[in-house]
């Protein structure tokens, strides 16, 4: 992936696969697999997928990040959370409203209830202060800063775990938050 992308996408095996096909493959079995430490590498895989492969994925992009917001339902680890939501936030950082249009338009769960939106900003959130490295920490709040100034609706309605702290310093600005609760309270 990281050395010829394009021999690896024009590469077609004896069953008709193309190598796109065969790297997809390796990524669903990482995914699916409960054993999370095989699943560590998979965002930097993703990464040089998105880099390097540019409009070759497109087309399997959907069903890619839908797969992957799934097992960011059931992930138990922080290591492995963050390979799945760095991808994510590549993405927005460099397409958002292409990114976000996705995520809008995905939807999670065995009734379909959660956008794929709100399954990503909340294991966001929730992780992002205990990534690792210097360029997932980089890219992880160069994207949020992104959605912080996209002003979609969408944005508006989703809820995540935390408090917004209220300080005296801050105190008259309080009001534009309705569930902010104040420190010297």
């Amino acid at each position: 992936m990281r050395k010829d992308v394009g021999q690896l996408l024009s590469w077609t095996h004896a069953d008709g696969q193309t190598g796109l096909v065969h790297v997809l493959t390796v990524i669903a079995r990482l995914l699916q697999n409960q054993d999370e430490s095989g699943g560590l590498v998979i965002g930097d895989l993703i990464i040089h997928l998105f880099r390097r492969a540019g409009e070759s994925v497109l087309p399997v992009l959907p069903d890619l990040l839908q797969a992957m917001l799934v097992r960011m339902q059931t992930a138990r680890t922080a290591t492995f959370l963050q390979s799945l939501i760095v991808p994510f936030a590549f993405l927005v950082y460099n397409h958002c409203d292409a990114a976000l249009d996705l995520l809008e338009s995905t939807r999670v769960g065995e009734d379909g209830g959660r956008s794929g939106l709100d399954v990503l900003l909340n294991a966001w959130c929730e992780n992002a202060m205990i990534f690792q490295g210097f360029w997932p920490t980089r890219i992880s709040a160069l994207a949020l800063c992104t959605l912080l100034r996209a002003e979609r609706p969408s944005l508006q309605t989703i809820v995540v775990k935390g408090d917004i702290i209220i300080t005296a310093a801050t105190k008259d600005s309080a009001s534009s938050f309705p569930h902010s609760r104040r420190v010297d309270e």
